[in-house]
C-alpha cells in the first residue's frame, strides 16, 4: 500500500507544479487575470493540504 501512497504523491508534486507554472505564466503577462491566480493558488493549497495527509499515511502517522 506505501508504494501506492508515494505515487499519489507523485502524482500531487506534478499537480502542484503545474498550478505554480499557471501562475508564472499569468505574472508574465502584462494584464494578469487575477482570478486565474487566485484560483491556481487555492488549488495548491488543496492539494498540500492532501499531500500532508498522504504524507502521514505513508509514514504511518494519523
Amino acid at each position: 500500500m506505501a508504494i501506492t501512497k508515494k505515487a499519489d504523491l507523485e502524482v500531487t508534486h506534478g499537480l502542484l507544479v503545474h498550478h505554480t507554472n499557471a501562475i508564472r505564466e499569468q505574472l508574465l503577462k502584462a494584464n494578469t487575470n487575477w482570478d486565474e491566480v487566485i484560483g491556481s493558488l487555492r488549488r495548491i493549497e488543496s492539494e498540500c493540504a492532501n499531500s500532508i495527509e498522504l504524507a502521514k499515511k505513508v509514514k504511518g502517522v494519523n
